[in-house]
């Protein structure tokens, strides 16, 4: 408070706590200032000031938040349970497109002072804030407190007393959610359906223009809210409404990272990392040496990995195999890592130059947006290049087919296995369509219909489902039974290891394949793309 009495800006960080105070009131947060009670240890507090902005990184307001200090508080006495579900950033991109796919409208509303409406479990007393006066100014203002009667942000707990409330709200309103998703809430209406979606005092509302009226009137008359109209900024996604979909990006935000690390004036790159060298004595990307030294904390390099990470776990799988490797390096970063940082900052100053330039969002390069619920018109704006380097991505069972159009809402960047022993480079494309040769008989005739042979041991499979070799190649290779073979043990297990290996990786990667492998008869070649490189 001191320091921003200070500050040029003083007047309007004024009249922000004013208004935070007054609806600290009207709320009844807490009581009148009393004497703190005997063996009751208050918790402290803190002005929070922050500038709110909006899409075009412009102050569209002063905002002053009295937080409670809930470090201090005491499992057991202050608080119980704390857990509050909040909405994954896969299933915010599936609404999305889902919205526009099914031409359907999205409102943005705010909650004012969302965590003011919970009602505590506990007892607890805080400190007197500073703008509340007490009822003897010359006496300690320490032997002072007030009782919170409503949950206040900053205690452990408020986040879930909001939740409760809200979603007590809605269920008694006939929405409906689900353990997979709490935090999306579902009504069925004579026009369609009507969902709200839920991040702590941002609820997305998608449906048609009726239903999305209701709702909103609903939650007024229980609520005091800010309607935003049309989502245009949300949880840090920007989003255009476009006759192909929902184009969303984060170019202000990527503005203001390569400004916070002095990068915005840098020469752009046209790929996010350099190139590696198969010897490891030579590779950049290699740990940290005896003989290097650690950089220390002036470098910002796990601020520079969390603002890289939220971009990439956002609207940027091109760059989430640059991050997932330099983030290994957290520990002990060096100048080589640092370097590494740069270099992605320097491809997103490049992406982020060629958008500014361009007036046309649709002409967008695909790494610096998503396009969300593409239509059949979307192919004339898709790129002409894969949507993702290093990662795996899931599209929309509605999607467009072409594996270029950019209606992906999920994709992750992972480590592959590397417990293959094997020094046979055949073996390693035998099995890769394994279970498609199965089922094409091109292991040698079967015995009887619906009878083959696993490729490595020779053991009959009366059924070619997955599972069945799956578990056959799993078994031999943790336990190394023999099963009709005079191969070495150790060849043999390490085999059916990596057979057991590729055959989870298709499972959790390609489940359309899968499925299309799983039919034992008239299977001679699979659809797949995959397959078809094979």
């Amino acid at each position: 408070m001191a320091e921003c009495q200070k500050h040029p800006e003083w007047v309007k960080w004024k009249e922000a706590i004013e208004t935070e105070l007054r609806s600290l009131y009207r709320r009844n947060v807490f009581s009148h200032v009393v004497r703190t009670p005997p063996r009751v240890i208050p918790v402290g507090y803190k002005w929070v000031f922050v500038r709110k902005r909006n899409e075009s990184n412009q102050v569209v307001r002063y905002k002053a938040r009295l937080v409670a200090q809930g470090f201090s508080q005491r499992p057991g006495i202050d608080y119980d349970e704390t857990y509050s579900p909040v909405m994954s950033g896969i299933t915010f991109r599936y609404l999305i497109s889902m919205a526009a796919s099914l031409n359907m409208q999205m409102q943005l509303m705010d909650v004012v002072t969302a965590y003011l409406y919970g009602s505590l479990d506990s007892e607890i007393y805080m400190k007197v804030p500073e703008g509340l006066k007490i009822p003897h100014p010359k006496q300690n203002r320490n032997m002072y407190s007030v009782k919170l009667q409503r949950s206040l942000y900053g205690l452990k707990q408020s986040g879930r007393m909001w939740y409760n409330r809200l979603s007590e709200f809605l269920l008694k309103r006939g929405y409906t959610n689900h353990d997979d998703c709490p935090c999306v809430f579902i009504k069925k209406s004579q026009n369609g359906f009507c969902i709200i979606s839920v991040y702590v005092g941002d609820l997305n509302i998608i449906g048609n223009t009726e239903d999305i009226k209701e709702a909103m009137f609903y939650l007024k008359t229980e609520f005091e809210m800010k309607d935003l109209g049309k989502t245009k900024l949300c949880l840090g996604l920007q989003f255009e409404h476009l006759s192909q979909g929902v184009l969303i990006h984060q170019s202000t935000y990527t503005k203001r990272v390569l400004e916070r690390f002095n990068m915005d004036k840098s020469h752009p790159l046209s790929t996010p990392m350099v190139v590696r060298s198969l010897e490891a004595d030579k590779d950049p990307f290699r740990p940290c040496e005896e003989n290097e030294e650690v950089l220390g904390p002036e470098v910002p390099y796990l601020s520079a990995i969390g603002a890289l990470m939220y971009l990439a776990n956002c609207t940027r799988p091109d760059i989430a195999f640059a991050v997932n490797l330099l983030a290994r390096y957290s520990a002990a970063p060096t100048k080589r890592h640092w370097v590494g940082i740069k270099t992605v900052l320097r491809y997103l100053q490049g992406l982020y130059m060629h958008s500014s330039d361009d007036n046309s969002p649709s002409e967008l390069p695909y790494p610096a947006t998503g396009l969300l619920g593409a239509g059949a018109g979307a192919s004339a704006a898709a790129p002409s290049r894969p949507p993702s380097i290093g990662t795996r991505t899931n599209q929309c069972s509605d999607a467009p087919k072409n594996p270029y159009d950019t209606t992906i809402v999920d994709y992750d960047s992972e480590v592959e296995s590397s417990d293959v022993d094997s020094d046979d480079e055949s073996f390693h494309t035998k099995t890769r369509h394994v279970l498609r040769r199965l089922q094409a008989g091109q292991y040698g005739r079967p015995f009887a219909q619906g009878i083959y042979k696993c490729p490595f041991c020779n053991r009959r499979l009366f059924d070619t489902n997955f599972n069945t070799l799956l578990n056959h190649a799993e078994s031999i290779g943790s336990h190394g039974a023999r099963v009709g073979s005079t191969v070495n043990v150790h060849a043999y297990m390490a085999k059916h290891k990596a057979l057991g290996i590729h055959l989870r990786n298709l499972q959790a990667s390609h489940t359309r394949h899968l499925e299309a492998l799983n039919v034992p008869t008239a299977l001679s070649v699979c659809d797949c793309s995959i397959c078809r490189a094979d």
